[in-house]
């Protein structure tokens, strides 16, 4: 199994996450392109550091 503590925060900000973060996230919370990032990296961090911890 792979080291988790390892792993690195995907680019939540790229083109790969574009769809999600314009269309989906910003739309239906009214948040700007920042906030849903930084949203989309404490989530991120969060269930790491479970996975991590387990």
């Amino acid at each position: 199994m792979a080291d988790l503590a390892l792993e690195q925060i995907p680019d939540f900000a790229g083109p790969d996450y574009d769809i999600i973060i314009h269309q989906g996230l910003i739309a239906g919370y009214q948040e700007n392109e920042q906030q849903v990032v930084e949203c989309l990296i404490v989530g991120w961090e969060a269930g790491r550091n479970t996975h991590v911890a387990a």
